[in-house]
């Protein structure tokens, strides 16, 4: 017997997708647009550069960008504006209550949505028989 996709396979692709995005590089370098002036320095500690090293992630995979894409365009693109709304605030670690206060509804209903939503996307992964490939764990 084959197996099959559940919601708990279907968060942790979806996690995993933000994840990937969130370590892609954020401009290329050639597109950036670039002045010849010098920067503005508007705190004394940044002229002497005692500025705090900031922590670059490896870029992704090959391989986790492209479930990211399949997440992102066929997974999203089955689902409306308030299940996208509930699955991202959930991936991006919004509290629950400020999401419950937006969208005018109980924190309970959105805990319910966003497990409906997962259960959904398993459901259609399932029948369109698509095979079951977990997301990679971080290294």
């Amino acid at each position: 017997m084959s197996e099959k996709w559940t919601s708990i396979l279907v968060a942790d692709r979806i996690r995993e997708a933000a994840e990937t995005l969130k370590r892609l590089p954020d401009a290329h370098p050639g597109r950036r647009m670039s002045s010849s002036w010098p920067d503005v320095v508007l705190n004394p500690r940044e002229a002497y550069g005692y500025t705090p090293i900031k922590d670059n992630p490896s870029p992704p995979t090959a391989g986790a960008i492209d479930r990211m894409d399949e997440v992102l365009i066929k997974w999203i693109g089955w689902l409306n504006l308030e299940e996208v709304r509930i699955l991202w605030s959930w991936v991006l670690g919004v509290p629950v209550w400020l999401v419950s206060r937006r969208m005018g509804v109980h924190r309970g209903t959105v805990h319910r949505k966003r497990i409906a939503t997962l259960k959904k996307i398993a459901v259609y992964l399932n029948a369109n028989g698509v095979p079951v490939l977990p997301a990679a764990r971080a290294e």
